[in-house]
């Protein structure tokens, strides 16, 4: 038995042209499907929406960057604003390790200086990831604090669950 007989039928049953296009409609039915039902159902099990305050550390590099952001500020994420406000901004002195008669102590740098900016607003939570401003947000990594008119990269130092 030929797979493939003289008029181009697969196993003498069907031809391979409509083969292929009967494979193509079952592919794009079954990614129309996972796109408007399954991606929903695996994405909302588990997830829920609570507001948080998020407060991430900045070493800026001159004086001016330091007023670069206020209270009120509101964050910018895929080129759209988002609900999320700047709640709080500090500037604090860093800590520096100095050493007086062989004791070593920790004081205020007489120089560097960090802001610290609280952010307020829903985030989405999940088994294992909390999401804000179309970013993961957990202590110690990296975020990307986009407002009208700044974008810098600090580093989250606390999460507070309303």
């Amino acid at each position: 038995m030929k797979i493939i007989d003289e008029r181009g039928r697969l196993f003498c049953l069907i031809n391979i042209v409509d083969l292929a296009l009967l494979l193509v409609m079952v592919l794009f039915a079954g990614g129309v499907y996972y796109k408007l039902v399954a991606q929903k159902s695996i994405t909302n099990s588990g997830h829920a929406e609570q507001e948080i305050l998020v407060t991430i550390k900045y070493t800026p590099l001159d004086a001016d960057e330091l007023r670069g952001i206020a209270k009120g500020d509101q964050l910018v994420a895929n080129n759209a604003l988002q609900p999320i406000f700047v709640d709080r901004v500090e500037i604090r002195a860093e800590k520096a390790m100095l050493e007086k008669d062989g004791v070593l102590t920790v004081a205020e740098h007489p120089y560097e200086q960090s802001l610290y900016i609280t952010i307020k607003g829903k985030a989405s939570i999940t088994d294992a990831n909390i999401h804000m401003a179309n970013q993961i947000v957990k202590i110690g990594r990296e975020f990307f604090l986009k407002t009208l008119t700044t974008e810098w990269k600090g580093t989250v130092t606390s999460i507070e669950m309303k």
